[in-house]
């Protein structure tokens, strides 16, 4: 079987096209595929229970040129080897066994970063190996919250030392070049931003020393900008501000222009009295337990009710918690029905977040599945993580003193009053070209 990519193809959406008992192989992980060029284009000859070794590459190119040129239109094809890389944390498409270990519950946000991250490999010209051998040829760490300084908890911060050095003993022991994506700072909000990583996170800094020592380029995709000062204050320059992975999920190369366009749709439907009822909006509750904190979720929780009165609304139920909060909050007031949950993979998101008109969310892979999917999202950042990211990624925000100040209760109110709207969309796709390709 070969097949040619299309615009679209991703590692993670390319498994349908090799189907087995299961689904399908996941094509990162097969062995038994080759990967060819022509011209531009990229494909992937898939030979079903063997290995593909460097001794057929001719026997396949010129079946290829036979099966496909005409004597008027030679095709010249090439075989491209495929490099062998580890990668630490990554999405794996549904299966049993992966749908049982997701049935443990959590943030299902974090589909939408695992996604984003694995999306980034070619799945033609890599594939994803458990162990080092002499194939190998690089490292990946896909690591988000990692970075936290916050001496007011010591215990936490102990556990992330810890995992800081078991990455970098990885590192060391792989001593492979090494990428590392998607790391941030996590502190609070007021934090001086000139703060560096001194004796007391040596681990941190021991790390980015491994991984800085193995690769010069700009090969550390920070979530933002103050993670980036963090580690050029601490001496490190191969950081690069690049967002969440998952800004990356879709290829639209226009997709700043995109959101721009879908945005005044929403608000000429808002200003038409028949039209703003039929609007359809996906609501992210806030990561915050309302037993502790319950001011600041029933703030954000009001605003988002307000919506879902007056739109054809649902909330997404990203925690475990998130069910019976709202259900408490509300006495019953939000229909069950409007309250989805995708347990096991992001694909269903994908599926019905494509169909809303715009997201409204509280936490930013809320947000995210909108972007992914070309649909706007306003993102209402709930601790300094997220507004590190929309600030990173230059994605309509609206900042948590206005909602203190407004009390918003309308759709129109709240587009009106996002940060970078309108024009600016623009650098979403500027910012995201850029970095990515200094990346």
């Amino acid at each position: 079987m070969i097949v040619f990519e299309e615009e679209s193809s991703s590692a993670i959406e390319m498994k349908s096209l090799f189907p087995n008992g299961d689904g399908g192989i996941d094509i990162l992980d097969s062995g038994n595929l080759l990967c060819v060029q022509s011209n531009s284009r990229i494909g992937a000859i898939f030979h079903e229970g063997s290995i593909l070794n460097a001794s057929d590459y001719k026997v396949y190119k010129d079946w290829l040129s036979k099966a496909s040129s005409s004597p008027s239109l030679p095709l010249q094809f090439r075989v491209v080897d495929r490099k062998e890389v580890i990668m630490s944390y990554r999405y794996l498409p549904e299966s049993r066994e992966i749908n049982a270990n997701r049935n443990y519950g959590g943030n299902v946000g974090n589909y939408i970063w695992e996604y984003g991250a694995t999306n980034l490999l070619n799945p033609f010209t890599t594939r994803l190996v458990e162990s080092k051998d002499w194939k190998t040829s690089v490292f990946i760490v896909a690591q988000a919250n990692l970075f936290l300084v916050n001496g007011e908890k010591p215990n936490l911060e102990q556990m992330m030392f810890n995992q800081a050095n078991a990455i970098r003993e990885r590192v060391v022991n792989y001593d492979l070049p090494t990428i590392m994506l998607g790391i941030g700072v996590q502190i609070e909000f007021g934090v001086a931003e000139n703060v560096t990583f001194d004796e007391r996170y040596a681990s941190y800094h021991q790390l980015l020393h491994e991984v800085g020592t193995r690769h010069k380029s700009k090969s550390i995709a920070v979530r933002g900008d103050i993670t980036e000062n963090f580690c050029r204050n601490s001496g490190f320059h191969q950081c690069i501000s690049l967002g969440c992975p998952s800004l990356t999920i879709n290829r639209d190369l226009n997709l700043g222009a995109t959101l721009k366009a879908k945005w005044n749709k929403v608000l000429e439907s808002l200003r038409e009295v028949n039209a703003a009822r039929k609007i359809k909006v996906a609501l992210a509750l806030p990561a915050i337990q309302m037993k502790t904190n319950y001011d600041d979720y029933k703030m954000f929780v009001d605003v988002l009710l307000s919506l879902y009165r007056q739109h054809d609304s649902y909330f997404i139920m990203q925690s475990d918690y998130d069910d019976y909060q709202l259900k408490e909050y509300t006495k019953g007031e939000v229909d069950e029905s409007r309250m989805l949950t995708f347990k096991h993979s992001v694909e269903p998101w994908f599926d019905f977040i494509s169909k809303v008109d715009v997201v409204v969310s509280t936490r930013i892979h809320g947000g995210m599945a909108g972007i992914a999917k070309g649909v706007p999202a306003v993102i209402i950042p709930t601790d300094f993580r997220i507004l590190e990211l929309v600030e990173a990624m230059k994605l309509p925000a609206l900042a948590v003193d206005t909602i203190e100040k407004e009390r918003h209760s309308s759709l129109i109110n709240i587009m009106e009053d996002a940060l970078l709207i309108m024009l600016p969309l623009r650098q979403t796709e500027d910012r995201r070209s850029k970095n990515t390709s200094a990346y």
